[in-house]
Formats: C-alpha cells, sequence, structure tokens
C-alpha cells in the first residue's frame, strides 16, 4: 500500500510541477520543450539532450518537494518530500557530471 502510495504521490507531483512550469513558461517561449520519441535537438547527441531534459526535471520535482516540505500536513509526505528532495538532488549531481565529461 505504501508503495502505491509514494507513486500516486509522486505522479501528482509531476502532474502539478509540468502543470505550474507550463502556465508560467509555455513551450516555445525560449525553453526547451520536449521533441518526439527518440528525436534529438538539431546538432546535440542524444545523451545530452536526455541529460539536460532529465536535469530540468528533476529540478522541477526537487522544487515541488520542498514547497511540500512546508505546505503538507501530513508527517508521511513531509518524510517522503524530504527524501525525494536528497535523491533527486544527487541524481542531478550524477547527470551533471557525465554531461561534464
Amino acid at each position: 500500500m505504501k508503495t502505491i502510495l509514494q507513486a500516486a504521490v509522486m505522479m501528482i507531483i509531476t502532474a502539478f510541477a509540468l502543470t505550474n512550469a507550463w502556465a508560467q513558461h509555455p513551450p516555445g517561449h525560449g525553453e526547451m520543450k520536449p521533441k518526439p520519441q527518440g528525436a534529438k535537438t538539431d546538432n546535440m547527441p542524444y545523451d545530452l539532450h536526455y541529460i539536460d531534459m532529465m536535469v530540468h526535471h528533476h529540478q522541477m520535482g526537487i522544487e515541488m518537494a520542498k514547497m511540500a516540505q512546508h505546505k503538507a500536513s501530513h508527517a508521511e509526505l513531509k518524510t517522503f518530500a524530504a527524501k525525494m528532495t536528497e535523491d533527486q538532488q544527487k541524481d542531478v549531481t550524477q547527470l551533471q557530471q557525465w554531461r561534464d565529461e
């Protein structure tokens, strides 16, 4: 049950983050927007494109998790959001290291 709850919370957070991001900066207004599956940007290798998109995705998740840590009323959700922040920050650091190689 806890795993299902965690997956549901992640989906809600992701959906909210995307909705919030698109409301503030709709695709096509200077930000990188996702390409169809398998596509890559003009001359950018797919690996770099993937890293850039995942870093952006994780940063949005971190932002949402930090909000949840402050605004959520359930202690279990706050704990989950704190762990998510830590885990996704590690992922961002790893992705950025790979990008710099």
